[in-house]
C-alpha cells in the first residue's frame, strides 16, 4: 500500500475518535464502555514477565518476529470488546464514591493500562505487516480508553492520571510513524485539538471530584460514628491513616478539618486555569497556608496535585510536538517555526537522532526539558 494512502487511513481514524472523546460525538453507542472493558480485561492474554515486558516496549520500536507476531494475535479477543468499548459515549466503572470513599476499589485502573499497551503493541504489528487501518484503529481505542479511564476528571486524582498515562503510552506509539515527508498534511492540526479541549477543565473538575468522593464522604462517616459512640475506633483505621486522617476521637476537631481541607480544596480548584508562573505564585502561597493550618488531611492529597497539574501539562505538550513533527516533516524549519511552543517564547527546539528527530519544550521537569523523539529507530 501506498504510504501516504496508508497515512491518511491512521489520521482518518485517529481524528474520528480524538474529536468524538473530546468534544462528544452524538453517534457513539450509549452502551455503557465500562462493561466491555470488564469483558476484556478478564480474556486478556495470561502473560510470561518477559512477555509483559515485551508488550510493555514494543510500542519504543523493537522489530517484530515470529513469536511478538504470535502474541499480538493472542491481545485479538480482547482488543475487540476494546473496539466496542471505545465507540460508547458514556463510560460508568460502578465506583460508588458516595457509599465507599478513602475504601474504593480501583482494579479497572491498572487493567486499563495493560490493554492500552496491548493496544499499541498489536497497532505495531500490524503497521509492520501493512495494515495501516487497523493499526489507527488499535490507537484510536487506546485514547478512548484513556479519556474513559480519567472519565472527564468526575472521578479521583488517580484516575485522571492513569489516564494521561495511557495517552503518554499512545503518543509513544504514534510518534513513530511521524516522519516521512509523506503523512506530513495529513496529521496537521488534528492532536493539538483535541489536546486543546481537555487539559484546563479536567484538573479542575479532578479537584473538585477528589473533594466530593473523599470528604464528603468522610465527613459523613465521622457525623454517623460520633452518633454511635465508635468514632474511637473507626480513626485507627490503617486506610484512613495512611491517607492522612488523625486518629482524634473529637467529632468537632475533625469536622473541622475536613471543612479546612474542603475550602483548600476550592482554592486549589479555583487557581489551577492560571499561566504557569502566576499558578506556581499562588500553588507556593497555597502550600505555606496548608503547611501553617497544620492539615493532615489536605498534606496527603495536595502533594498528587502538582503532580497532576504537571502531568496535564506534559500531556498537552506532548501532543503539540506531533503537530510539530507532522510540519517539520513536511514543511521543514519554516513549518516548525510557525507551531510555538506553549512554554517558549518560539518554536519547539529540534535536534537530529538515529532514525528521525527530537523536539524538545521549555516545560522542565527537575530542570531536563520535556522531549518527544520521532521515527522508528527510537
Amino acid at each position: 500500500m501506498d504510504r501516504r494512502i496508508q497515512a491518511l487511513l491512521v489520521v482518518t481514524l485517529l481524528c474520528t475518535v480524538f474529536t468524538a472523546y473530546c468534544a462528544g460525538d452524538e453517534a457513539a453507542s450509549t452502551e455503557n464502555a465500562a462493561l466491555f472493558y470488564w469483558r476484556a480485561f478478564a480474556v486478556m492474554p495470561e502473560m510470561s514477565k518477559q512477555d509483559d515486558e515485551t508488550v510493555a516496549h514494543a510500542y519504543v520500536g523493537a522489530p517484530i518476529d515470529e513469536k511478538m507476531a504470535g502474541l499480538a494475535k493472542d491481545w485479538e479477543p480482547a482488543l475487540a470488546l476494546l473496539y466496542r468499548g471505545a465507540a460508547a459515549s458514556k463510560c460508568d466503572w460502578g465506583v460508588d464514591y458516595e457509599s465507599e470513599g478513602l475504601y474504593a476499589m480501583l482494579p479497572h485502573l491498572a487493567n486499563a493500562r495493560q490493554l492500552a499497551r496491548g493496544a499499541c503493541f498489536h497497532a505495531r504489528y500490524l503497521m509492520a505487516s501493512g495494515d495501516a487501518a487497523g493499526a489507527a484503529r488499535d490507537l484510536s481505542a487506546a485514547v478512548a480508553l484513556g479519556r474513559h479511564a480519567a472519565n472527564g476528571g468526575n472521578e479521583c486524582i488517580i484516575n485522571t492520571l492513569v489516564g494521561l498515562a495511557i495517552d503518554q503510552i499512545v503518543i509513544s506509539s504514534a510518534s513513530m510513524y511521524l516522519t516521512d515527508r509523506d503523512i506530513a498534511p495529513a496529521l496537521q492540526g488534528t492532536i493539538r485539538t483535541a489536546a486543546d479541549s481537555q487539559v484546563k477543565d479536567l484538573v479542575r473538575k479532578t479537584i473538585l471530584s477528589e473533594k466530593s468522593a473523599c470528604l464528603g464522604w468522610l465527613r459523613a462517616q465521622v457525623e454517623k460514628h460520633a452518633a454511635d459512640g465508635t468514632l474511637a475506633e473507626f480513626v485507627k483505621d490503617k486506610v484512613l491513616s495512611e491517607a492522612g486522617v488523625p486518629q482524634y476521637a473529637d467529632p468537632y476537631t475533625l469536622l473541622r478539618m475536613i471543612d479546612e481541607a474542603a475550602d483548600q480544596f476550592d482554592q486549589a480548584a479555583s487557581i489551577v486555569d492560571l499561566p504557569q508562573d502566576k499558578f506556581e505564585a499562588e500553588y507556593e502561597l497555597l502550600k505555606q497556608q496548608i503547611a501553617a493550618s497544620g492539615n493532615p488531611i489536605t498534606n496527603g492529597v495536595f502533594d498528587a496535585l502538582d503532580k497532576m497539574r504537571y502531568q496535564v501539562e506534559k500531556v498537552a505538550t506532548e501532543w503539540a510536538m506531533l503537530e510539530a513533527a507532522v510540519a517539520y516533516a513536511g514543511g521543514g524549519e519554516p513549518a516548525l517555526a510557525a507551531l510555538p511552543d506553549p512554554y517558549g517564547d518560539g518554536p519547539f527546539s529540534m535536534a537530529p537522532v538515529d532514525g528521525g528527530f527530537e523536539l524538545a519544550s521549555k516545560l522542565t521537569c527537575e530542570g531536563e526539558p520535556v522531549t518527544v523523539r520521532f521515527g522508528p529507530g527510537k
